[in-house]
């Protein structure tokens, strides 16, 4: 007797991986509006929480000039 199963195409898990993508892209462009905007109201700050981040990930403190300040000239400058 053969009892293998047939593969039906998968097509729900397409549709599933779609969602989660298009999901994930809005909550995505939210987080980066969030940003933006902070980086606007609160600039110091966000250079704070981006060196604590860095420092978290075993970063040396001595070397945050080094990551953040390029960082902060991309997020200064106007969107195209």
């Amino acid at each position: 007797m053969n009892r293998r199963r047939r593969w039906s195409g998968g097509r729900d898990h397409v549709d599933a991986a779609g969602e989660y993508v298009s999901a994930q892209s809005q909550a995505d462009n939210a987080d980066l509006k969030r940003e933006t905007t902070e980086l606007k109201t609160d600039n110091q700050g966000e250079h704070k929480e981006l060196a604590a981040i860095y420092v978290a990930r075993g970063l040396n403190p001595r070397g945050l000039n080094h990551r953040v300040r390029p960082i902060a000239r991309k997020t200064d400058r106007p969107a195209n």
